[in-house]
């Protein structure tokens, strides 16, 4: 009489993502069928071969036959996942339009190499962890490490409004005499300030004779905006005979 030896051996698939489960499947040789299974571990297991989404830990085996015979097997299931994990920091763009954003991504955890994909207004080069020169807009980081394991996040870039600057004008009521132009500046970032040409004043409005004016006002952010307004008068009076 010939006796086959009852073995049994085992292979665990590890956790490899926060928040993933792992398995231990067992396999039994020899002996006589069927085999029962008796499980000891972090998590409970029925009489089953195959043991998933349990937690970490060790596992021991107990194989027994139909002969009463037994084989007993320790497994270590392991976590070997590392959390990802971003704190994102921006710059807003300075202007309107402007690209000059950035985000310092701040990755932490991950199982190198990482892989950082980019979308966004403003094209990103794969893995860039800390990109610049960026439009205002949303930019989402698709980030996956060795594991496969993923996490994404979405980071706004905010832009003042657009600096303009408009005239209330007020004409002399005699030819000769002065005029206002008062400007109106909406959008870019206060404290706001102004050079006229001709006359260099350097005041939100300007008292003048007529004749066309221009003023560059430029904020905070070194932003800056353009115009030009018209004083105009009146006819000379004449007294004629």
């Amino acid at each position: 009489v010939t006796l086959n030896n009852l073995a049994a051996s085992a292979t665990a698939t590890n956790i490899l993502c926060p928040g993933d489960v792992g398995s231990i499947t067992v396999n039994a040789t020899g002996g006589a069928s069927p085999y029962t299974y008796l499980w000891t571990g972090p998590s409970p297991v029925g009489d089953q071969a195959n043991a998933s989404n349990i937690m970490p830990g060790q596992y021991t085996i107990v194989v027994t036959d139909a002969n009463l015979c037994t084989a007993t097997i320790t497994v270590d299931l392991f976590d070997t996942s590392n959390p990802m994990a971003v704190a994102p920091t921006t710059t807003d763009a300075a202007c309107n339009g402007q690209a000059s954003g950035s985000i310092n991504l701040n990755l932490t955890g991950g199982v190198a190499p990482v892989v950082i994909v980019w979308s966004g207004p403003s094209a990103i080069p794969n893995n860039e962890l800390n990109p610049d020169s960026l439009l205002a807009g949303n930019y989402t980081a698709n980030i996956t490490d060795a594991n496969n394991c993923n996490i994404s996040t979405t980071i706004t870039i905010n832009e003042p409004a657009l600096l303009t600057v408009s005239f209330n004008i007020a004409d002399p009521l005699c030819n000769g005499g002065n005029g206002t132009i008062q400007t109106q500046v909406q959008g870019g970032t206060a404290p706001h300030t102004y050079l006229w040409s001709p006359g260099n004043q350097t005041t939100d409005q300007i008292t003048a004779t007529a004749g066309t004016y221009s003023v560059t006002v430029t904020d905070a952010k070194g932003c800056t905006a353009s115009g030009s307004a018209t004083i105009n008068e009146p006819p000379a009076l004449a007294i004629t005979n």
